[in-house]
């Protein structure tokens, strides 16, 4: 009966746990962690599942080509001992470590006859989110008790926007999840090795030495290289692991830096071939040129279509509030005036700290000192993770004195049902989500841009496809190399750059992302819509005769 009554005390995750961990210590150490892997396992099995609904963006063909450019490079180099001509293009001051790493997957897939071209980078894509994940909730584990860091994980894993993000962008998907690793992983060397070391002087030239052998450095300072490798703003997540370090033993910290810096600079050179001719001057155009991007587009912002210096100092911030779900934004601003009240009640710095050098310190750098906005703001995903610790520290509170495991199921179930809605409603174009404080994607429509990326130009090239008659010409506004990627191949893609006047055309496909349906080919006739939420994202004009689409 003793036995009985002690087991029915017992949760049934306690005592599930309890079962398997017999004989296995690490179970028992690590029990915490099998719900995040469940997750992880989940949203794997999801996106395989998915994958193949996503069209290409409009970056990623010249991705590809870059990523294979960079392969070419390494067997260039030790085929003749000369180094490749990267040419005038801007891609080669992104780093390509993680679009390697996608084309070397791709390859993989390839070989075995899993998937397509497409398919292939974007589960490659995907992955990187994957590991953002998994660093997210065990950065916020370090200063939230499990229900509320795993809350914050649910959080970032059903964000719509993130989401579609984690299909089809291959740059800022990427830098965002290796971005969050290297501060994760940063943490833990500094737990693990800097505050390990003997801080007597004595021992300065013994200890920079055994940091060269340390597994956390040597881990830490690869993901700082790589993600330095994927784009130049690497750097910064270097120093948010030093600032942390000085904080917690600054003598300690600095016998580990040369060894944390010089890795770290060798995996950035060796993954990066545009470095290899003048490592440190090519660097520092890279620098200048990402910190003002040569972008000559339009934006449409509530409802203008504006150049980006004609923008407004809030672009960014008031995206945020509409492209992140409710619950998030609600809770991320009353987590960072907890964070204050942590700092000066319970003398607790690290979480406003966090969120001051990671979040509010380079966006208002961004907001001031750079011009070159656009496309909302995908560029600066990596901000996003301390604006979720911010929320977890709400949901760490609450959970004090909500104790009852079904309460708390159900309050994280309503917290993620609205991004879990959202993203089933707008798949296969989550990415353009908007939340209801703008009216959602109805609200966001003519306001905002939607589809920037064209992906749904692979789904008008189905429909012409079915319907256009043999050696239809078509005219493709933006991207046409994605629409000419999937159309038949007696179909005549022209893009606007090469329309003749004095030719007749049978077809125009026209994004809405800049509302330039509503400008180009006026007198066309709209015969088909790809439509998201009833919201067309790209249009079919009909054309009869010419001069049409001057």
């Amino acid at each position: 009966m003793l036995k009985s009554r002690k087991r029915s005390d017992l949760s049934i995750r306690d005592f599930l746990f309890n079962r398997l961990k017999a004989g296995k210590p690490w179970l028992s150490k690590h029990q915490d962690l099998l719900p995040s892997f469940a997750l992880i396992a989940v949203l794997l099995l999801i996106g395989l599942v998915i994958v193949r609904d996503y069209g290409p963006s409009w970056d990623e063909l010249s991705v590809q080509g870059y990523a294979q450019q960079s392969f070419a490079a390494y067997g260039n180099f030790l085929r003749t001992g000369s180094l490749l001509d990267f040419g005038d293009g801007v891609l080669k001051y992104y780093g390509p470590a993680y679009m390697m790493v996608c084309e070397l997957i791709a390859r993989t897939l390839n070989s075995i006859g899993i998937g397509w071209i497409v398919s292939q980078w974007h589960i490659a894509i995907f992955l990187s989110f994957l590991l953002s994940v998994l660093s997210i909730y065990f950065l916020a584990r370090r200063w939230l008790k499990w229900w509320s860091a795993f809350g914050v994980t649910l959080l970032f894993a059903t964000q719509p926007l993130l989401w579609g993000h984690a299909f089809i962008n291959p740059k800022d998907i990427p830098f965002m999840a290796f971005f969050l690793t290297t501060v994760t992983v940063g943490f833990e060397m500094v737990d693990r090795s800097v505050l390990a070391i003997d801080p007597s002087p004595i021992s300065v030239f013994k200890g920079i030495l055994r940091s060269f052998s340390r597994p956390p450095v040597l881990l830490a300072a690869f993901f700082l290289g790589f993600t330095t490798s994927i784009r130049v703003f690497g750097p910064f997540a270097g120093l948010i692991v030093v600032l942390y370090g000085m904080i917690r033993s600054w003598k300690g910290m600095l016998k580990v830096l040369p060894a944390y810096f010089t890795i770290a600079l060798a995996v950035s050179i060796l993954t990066w071939p545009y470095l290899w001719e003048n490592p440190l001057l090519n660097f520092i155009q890279s620098v200048r040129i990402m910190s003002d991007f040569p972008w000559n587009g339009l934006v449409l912002f509530r409802g203008a279509v504006l150049h980006p210096a004609e923008l407004p100092r809030y672009f960014y911030p008031l995206l945020m509030s509409l492209q992140l779900t409710e619950p998030l934004v609600i809770l991320s601003i009353v987590g960072f005036l907890l964070s204050i009240y942590i700092m000066i009640a319970a003398k607790k710095f690290e979480p406003f700290s966090l969120i001051v050098v990671w979040f509010l310190v380079p966006l208002f750098a961004v907001i001031y000192l750079s011009h070159t906005w656009y496309n909302n703001f995908r560029q600066l995903l990596f901000l996003l993770p301390p604006v979720f610790l911010s929320a977890g520290l709400v949901l760490d509170q609450a959970f004090k004195y909500i104790k009852p495991t079904l309460v708390r199921i159900l309050i994280l179930a309503v917290l993620i049902a609205p991004g879990i809605y959202s993203s089933v409603k707008l798949h296969p174009y989550e990415y353009v989500y908007f939340n209801s404080f703008t009216g959602g994607v109805n609200g966001a429509s003519r306001n905002y841009e939607l589809d920037y990326w064209a992906t749904s130009y692979r789904q008008a090239a189905f429909y012409l496809n079915q319907v256009a008659p043999p050696g239809a010409k078509i005219i493709v506004v933006g991207a046409e190399h994605i629409f000419g990627g999937f159309a038949r191949p007696d179909l005549q893609v022209v893009s606007e750059t090469e329309i003749d006047g004095d030719v007749g055309y049978d077809y125009a496909v026209i994004s809405t992302a800049d509302n330039d349906d509503k400008f180009t080919c006026t007198s066309g006739e709209v015969i088909y819509a790809i439509k998201v939420d009833n919201i067309p994202l790209t249009v079919i004009k009909s054309l009869n005769q010419p001069g049409q689409c001057p």
